[in-house]
C-alpha cells in the first residue's frame, strides 16, 4: 500500500475553521516573507567563495545552492496555490 500523498493538500473553508480573509493574509505574509528569503539566498552565493575547493566541490556546492533556492520556490508556489484556491472558494 502506498501511503505518500504525491499532491498538495488544499484548506477546505467551512464554518469551523479559519476564515477565508485570515487564510490569504496569512499566506501572503509567508509569500512575502519566503520572496525576501528567496532575494537573500540568491544573494548569498558567489563562486568565487567555493571555486578555490576544486572543480568537483566548486560544482556541488553550486547544485547544492540551486536545489535550497529550488526548496524555497516550491514553497513559494505552494502557498500562491492555496492562497488562489481560498481565493476561488469564497466566489
Amino acid at each position: 500500500m502506498n501511503t505518500s500523498i504525491p499532491v498538495l493538500i488544499l484548506p477546505t473553508v467551512h464554518l469551523g475553521g479559519t476564515g477565508p480573509a485570515t487564510l490569504i493574509a496569512d499566506y501572503s505574509a509567508a509569500i512575502v516573507a519566503l520572496q525576501d528569503a528567496m532575494r537573500a539566498l540568491e544573494d548569498s552565493y558567489h563562486d568565487r567563495d567555493f571555486y578555490i575547493k576544486g572543480e568537483t566541490l566548486h560544482r556541488h556546492a553550486r547544485q547544492q545552492h540551486i536545489d535550497r533556492c529550488g526548496v524555497v520556490r516550491s514553497l513559494i508556489r505552494d502557498l500562491k496555490i492555496m492562497q488562489n484556491h481560498v481565493g476561488e472558494t469564497r466566489r
